[in-house]
C-alpha cells in the first residue's frame, strides 16, 4: 500500500479532540452511586441531579428532582477554546479542562469561583462532582 494512502486513513482513523458542548449536553445523576454505597455499607452521597442543555448562547444547567423538576434557577455558561484547553466561562468565574482520553478533565480556574460543586471530569459515560470539603460524586447519564 503506497505511503500517502496510509497516512491518510491514519488520519481519518485518528481521534479528535471531544466536543465539550456533545459530553456536556445531557440528564445526570448519582442514583447509582448512592445505590451501590448504600449496598456496600457506606455513606452514601445525596441524591443529585442535573440537566444540561444547549442554548443559542451556549449551555444552561440545571438542577432537578426525580421527576425532572427543576430546583431554583439555570445557570448560563458558555464554551471557548483557549489554545489547546476548553474553557466554561461561568461569568465571573471560568474553567478550564482538557482533553484526556475520550473526555475532558479540568485543569485551572481563573476569576471567582464560588459554586457548591465543581465539574472536574466529563466522559461520554457521566460527569465527576467535587464538592468544597475534597468530596466527590460520578453522575452518570
Amino acid at each position: 500500500m503506497p505511503l500517502v494512502l496510509l497516512l491518510m486513513l491514519a488520519t481519518v482513523n485518528t481521534p479528535s479532540a471531544p466536543d465539550p458542548a456533545i459530553l456536556l449536553t445531557g440528564s445526570f445523576t448519582n442514583e447509582e452511586q448512592v445505590y451501590f454505597d448504600k449496598e456496600a455499607g457506606y455513606t452514601p452521597p445525596d441524591w443529585f441531579a442535573m440537566t444540561i442543555v444547549q442554548t443559542i448562547a451556549g449551555l444552561s444547567i440545571s438542577e432537578h428532582d426525580a421527576f425532572g423538576r427543576a430546583h431554583g434557577d439555570a445557570h448560563a455558561l458558555t464554551i471557548r477554546r483557549e489554545g489547546d484547553a476548553i474553557m466554561l466561562d461561568y461569568g465571573k468565574c471560568q474553567r478550564l479542562y482538557r482533553a484526556k482520553g475520550d473526555g475532558l478533565i479540568a485543569s485551572d480556574v481563573r476569576g471567582i469561583c464560588n459554586a457548591p460543586a465543581v465539574i472536574t471530569a466529563v466522559t461520554p459515560q457521566g460527569i465527576t462532582l467535587a464538592f468544597p470539603d475534597r468530596r466527590t460524586t460520578r453522575l452518570r447519564r
